[in-house]
């Protein structure tokens, strides 16, 4: 028997309500060869039985095609490649920083989350930068239900449905108080951008207790990695460099 804690339920209903969406749209292609090529350059240290796997209409994913001993490394990825909130936070102006917690109102709690979301953003508006095949291996298109449809979830989902609306809200006014979202395409990526984070970024794990402040990261190549409940796979700090 499975026992699902209550935020799972949560994400569990509206993923397969959004599964059924009619404002789902035809999902781009993602280039995952490219990556491939793009990871090996950057030093991105993949473990031979990692391999990846497709689940139709272009949706793509990491597997193991064997079993590893416990405690195998699977996946190393240089820190200079990973959106971490903290670096990310610590590098912006201290007034930049009030000012999106005080604009994030209650959900300032996720201001890891926002800092992410921002970086993630301003890649995108760029075109031009480092990252560029990882960001066009990332699904361009998420499912967003109308008010209607909304309406007509169950209330778990419903819940976390309108959570999530409401959280994208406060999200798009702290990033216009900081000079973002100037244009009606810039809202459309930061929309995409805010989509990809929340269901790609993970907390992270320290080593020990001392081992890094809290914080959230999105990883480039881990971020293929499907979700499961409990999860297969650890991610750690390895040193200061990975």
């Amino acid at each position: 028997m499975l026992h699902l804690n209550s935020t799972l339920l949560l994400l569990l209903l509206l993923a397969i309500a959004q599964s059924i969406s009619s404002t789902s749209t035809s999902p781009s292609v993602r280039d995952v060869v490219s990556l491939s090529k793009w990871a090996n350059d950057e030093g991105i240290v993949m473990h031979p039985k990692l391999e990846w796997k497709s689940y139709g209409d272009d949706d793509w994913g990491l597997v193991l095609k064997g079993s590893v001993p416990r405690g195998t490394m699977v996946l190393q990825v240089p820190r200079s490649l990973v959106l971490d909130s903290s670096v990310i936070r610590n590098n912006q102006k201290m007034e930049e920083c009030d000012k999106v917690v005080e604009a994030l109102g209650q959900f300032a709690v996720h201001d890891d989350n926002f800092w992410i979301v921002w970086q993630l953003y301003q890649l995108q508006c760029q075109k031009s930068h480092k990252f560029v095949p990882w960001l066009a291996a990332m699904p361009m298109n998420f499912p967003r239900f109308t008010p209607e449809e909304i309406d007509c979830l169950p209330f778990y989902a419903k819940y976390a449905a309108e959570y999530q609306e409401t959280k994208l809200k406060a999200f798009c006014q702290a990033a216009q108080g900081i000079g973002g979202l100037n244009s009606d395409d810039e809202r459309s990526i930061f929309q995409w951008a805010f989509q990809a984070v929340n269901s790609r970024f993970w907390k992270r794990n320290p080593l020990d207790d001392n081992d890094a402040e809290p914080g959230s990261e999105l990883v480039p190549i881990g971020d293929m990695m499907n979700h499961r409940d409990p999860p297969n796979v650890q991610m750690i700090p390895g040193d200061p460099d990975h």
